[in-house]
């Protein structure tokens, strides 16, 4: 018993330091399928491929094609699938306040925990949404940027136009239409 923990603290003590250090931000991208790209905050003029293992900053742009499809990191046991034919900007990585707009298409959330106090926000031309709880979402925004949120388990919640706190539970959804500007 002893010599097994022996190996097993070696095998940890081996293995370089930084590969030991779970991430303290999401936007790690964890798998790329099609085309996918995505603009630089420092240079927003040029979409480049995205690559899996980049790790995403406040600022970036990410744009998928009608093939593509990415997913990205939350924390370790949290993803965000983005489809294709879908763009989205990353606001805030810091776990405790994530925070995604999603312009068009359609983004895939896989929460299996938010402790801590961790939030995430998803802004969609109609309405800001947050998820406080783990569960799984889908959240889409058509072309003309009118949104639908489904919550498969967790909550979402939202303010409705008179400013009241409305949540969104197991098996519902809610719709958002997107209001002409006067």
């Amino acid at each position: 018993m002893k010599l097994l923990l022996i190996l097993s603290l070696l095998a940890f003590w081996s293995v370089p330091l930084s590969a030991q250090i779970i991430s303290t931000r999401a936007g790690t991208v964890k798998n790329v399928r099609g085309e996918t790209f995505f603009r630089c905050h420092l240079n927003e003029k040029e979409a480049l491929p995205l690559e899996k293992n980049l790790l995403l900053h406040n600022g970036d742009t990410v744009l998928t094609t009608e093939e593509g499809s990415v997913a990205i990191a939350l924390n370790p046991d949290s993803y965000l699938v983005l489809s294709a034919d879908s763009l989205m900007k990353v606001v805030e990585t810091d776990l405790g306040a994530m925070h995604f707009d999603i312009e068009r298409g359609e983004i895939l959330i896989i929460s299996r925990s938010l402790k801590g106090g961790a939030s995430l926000v998803i802004h969609t031309p109609p309405a800001v949404l947050t998820v406080f709880k783990r569960g799984n979402y889908r959240i889409f925004v058509d072309k003309n940027g009118h949104a639908e949120a489904n919550v498969g388990s967790g909550e979402l919640r939202y303010f409705d136009e008179n400013g009241e706190l409305k949540r969104v539970k197991k098996g519902r959804k809610v719709n958002f239409i997107k209001r002409k500007k006067e």
